[in-house]
């Protein structure tokens, strides 16, 4: 693998633990924001319900990526 490939390697997997750092601080946002009465909860199948289903399977997504290639 040339110098210039895995340079760009290092550099995606950079940005990929960022934008997992990201989405689980976006899950622990809305968790709290629900738990703690700061954000409504969201009518049973409606878009803004099916976001933190969808950031959570995001989640578990690429942790069991990032551990695959450990």
């Amino acid at each position: 693998m040339s110098d210039k490939k895995c340079v760009k390697c290092a550099q995606l997997k950079n940005s990929n633990m960022e934008l997992l750092e990201a989405l689980k601080l976006a899950r622990d946002f809305i968790r709290n924001g629900i738990e703690y009465g700061y954000i409504d909860e969201p009518a049973p199948g409606s878009p803004e319900a099916q976001t933190l289903g969808i950031i959570v399977d995001a989640i578990r997504k690429a942790e069991v990526n990032v551990e695959a290639k450990k």
